[in-house]
């Protein structure tokens, strides 16, 4: 239905033209076809990576504010047990930040059994 439709999208999708994406195109088509969508609009398939590019961002940061949360409930001698030096600002984002704000957009994922961090984080690697 256009009457849903933002009012704006005709000029958006006028600047698409231009715009060189962050996500190629190639693989925003490519994604599209193996999901079932084939499309010849190249708006369509930048207005999608735009899309995916937005979706991206706001899960990173999400995951950085996470981070910074789990860094600061840390006591500094559970911080030193579990590798990290307290005095060290810099931020170590685990695999664990990334689920669980995952979890909030609709996302399951589990870490694998495999994967090299710790709970707490890899222990020896934050000097």
């Amino acid at each position: 239905n256009m009457a849903k439709l933002p009012k704006d999208l005709p000029r958006v999708l006028a600047t698409l033209d231009d715009y060189s994406p962050t996500i190629p195109d190639e693989l925003t088509a490519h994604c599209l076809e193996k999901s079932g969508h084939h499309t010849d609009d190249i708006k369509l398939t930048r207005l999608m990576s735009v899309a995916a590019q937005s979706f991206i961002s706001n899960i990173v940061n999400d995951s950085l504010e996470v981070c910074k949360r789990r860094k600061l409930r840390m006591q500094q001698r559970r911080q030193r047990e579990e590798g990290y030096n307290p005095r060290d600002k810099r931020l170590m984002l685990t695999s664990e930040d990334l689920v669980e704000v995952l979890k909030e957009y609709g996302v399951n994922m589990k870490v694998s059994p495999y994967h090299a961090e710790s709970k707490g984080g890899p222990k020896g690697l934050a000097k």
